[in-house]
């Protein structure tokens, strides 16, 4: 028996995977994890995905193997053996995502990418981990990255000619959109955003310039408020209540669900923007200052790498400073493991954003769709990133190669405004006002709410070996964070990972009725 789930577009013969993998050659492919059960030897092998994008996690507890797509499903094959892991709200807090194979739950690995598990009748496992995914270092031309990315939109529409694409003020998303227009395609859009967001009369315009279908989500406090316990629940308390994302509005999943979602995911790596984020010099008139990333400059690439975390990590930090040996460290370390085989700092530095970064930030947002829709990722397909990892370095920064395939594919869209900032759908603020105990940071009054993220957060501060006093009074500085982004970012994981402490409580109440 064989099951397999992921791209719709990417191809799997299961009497391919079943002969390779009875002859011991079971490997990783690309856009699909799957499960391999042996009946006649009781023997199971399960594979995720090349680059992670459909997880899979395991639990091991006494005599039993416990697997999942996501934190929830694992969470309730556990049932009072579920527990939430406290060093992973620390993780979140300090480095906006989880790293590795951490997961919100106990005592549960979320399984790298291209990792091949076995196990036998005897409950015994054997683990291959891969080796991080390098892009190859080829040359390719602009026209040749064209074309793979024009032929990778069109395979998604020809397997679901019914597909969504989420389309906010980026670049990106309106690429795939000419992409897909130029194989004849005619892709309904779906956006949401606030009333003021900037880029939602630019996507009614696109939609009425084109003809297509466009749906659109109204985000508001009330909506957000409404949604928590479901964003909660269903990211397993990985997903910060800050973020915008669909299911925050009911009435578009209503309207929408059931449909894959031709998404933007990984874009960001080949338009400059991981490069440009929290390097000094390394914005688009300094391209000087990047020749090191062609020379092997993997210790400056790591330091660089190290920096782009640091939004979260040095307030952090300065909250609970007997941490920060322990905590840069643990970064340090998983840095290293995409360090040691990479040909360049620039390949470096891809690895990382594709294994940390995409594999679990991103990763993790589009796990909360799964229950409603399908995914697909373009950007992420072999071929398309083997040819845009084949650009000169110049051409990804600033989004140049973007504008590029975007005129030649579509100079009207091309000529159409780009929102600057805050333009992708799937990491926003919300609208003021959404928490519960931070819309009013220097209010005395303490809500039920503010306390259980309070004792959740100590919580967690002791079992790192803080003493007590320590402990408080790290609490106690993190959630005095001034600042309108270290606010919403602390109150978003908080409030997350509290719903999701206390759910884990509900069902091992409901067990033990």
């Amino acid at each position: 028996m064989v099951l397999h789930w992921g791209d719709p577009a990417r191809h799997l013969s299961p009497e391919a995977l079943v002969k390779a993998n009875l002859s011991g050659c079971a490997r990783a492919v690309f856009g699909r994890s799957w499960i391999h059960y042996h009946r006649p030897t009781h023997h199971l092998t399960l594979a995720v995905d090349t680059l992670g994008l459909f997880p899979i996690l395991i639990a091991q507890r006494a005599f039993h193997t416990y697997i999942a797509t996501d934190a929830l499903a694992l969470s309730q094959l556990l049932g009072e053996q579920a527990h939430a892991d406290d060093d992973a709200l620390l993780e979140l807090l300090a480095y906006g995502q989880l790293l590795g194979e951490r997961s919100t739950l106990a005592a549960c690995q979320h399984l790298h990418a291209a990792t091949v598990y076995q196990i036998d009748a005897s409950g015994n496992y054997q683990i291959a981990h891969a080796a991080p995914f390098y892009l190859p270092q080829e040359n390719y031309s602009e026209q040749e990255a064209l074309d793979a990315l024009v032929a990778a939109v069109d395979l998604e529409f020809k397997r679901d000619p019914d597909a969504l694409i989420p389309i906010g003020g980026d670049l990106e998303s309106r690429l795939l959109l000419a992409a897909a227009y130029a194989n004849g395609h005619r892709p309904r859009l779906l956006s949401y955003g606030t009333k003021t967001t900037p880029w939602l009369p630019q996507v009614n315009e696109i939609a009425d310039w084109m003809g297509t279908e466009l749906y659109t989500g109204y985000l508001d406090e009330h909506q957000f408020a409404s949604a928590q316990i479901s964003t909660a629940q269903l990211g397993g308390g990985e997903v910060p209540l800050n973020h915008h994302h669909a299911l925050i509005s009911a009435e578009l999943v209503a309207r929408t669900r059931g449909a894959t979602l031709v998404n933007s995911i990984g874009a960001e790596i080949f338009c400059g923007m991981y490069y440009e984020r929290g390097m000094p010099g390394a914005s688009l008139p300094g391209l000087g200052t990047l020749s090191g990333f062609r020379n092997n400059r993997l210790r400056a690439a790591q330091r660089y790498a190290m920096e782009t975390f640091n939004a979260t990590l040095d307030p952090f930090l300065r909250a609970v400073p007997a941490l920060e040996e322990r905590f840069r460290q643990r970064l340090q370390l998983r840095l290293e493991v995409y360090q040691a085989q990479a040909l360049s700092a620039s390949q470096f530095i891809d690895a990382v954003y594709l294994g940390e970064r995409i594999r679990r930030f991103n990763v993790a947002g589009q796990q909360l769709l799964a229950r409603d829709y399908g995914r697909a990722h373009p950007f992420l397909d072999e071929m398309v990133l083997t040819t845009l990892a084949g650009l000169p370095l110049s051409k990804r920064l600033g989004g140049r190669f973007y504008r590029y395939a975007l005129q030649r594919l579509n100079p009207t869209l091309a000529k159409m405004p780009v929102s600057p900032e805050h333009a992708s759908l799937w990491c926003n603020l919300p609208p003021s006002g959404w928490s519960s105990w931070h819309s009013s940071p220097q209010s005395n009054t303490e809500t039920p709410t503010q306390n259980m993220a309070y004792l959740r957060l100590q919580t967690a501060l002791l079992h790192t070996g803080l003493s007590e006093a320590e402990s408080q009074s790290g609490a106690q500085n993190l959630l005095r964070q001034s600042g309108h982004t270290q606010t919403a970012h602390y109150a978003g994981v908080l409030d997350a990972f509290v719903l999701w402490h206390l759910y884990l409580g509900q069902q091992h109440a409901a067990c033990a009725a």
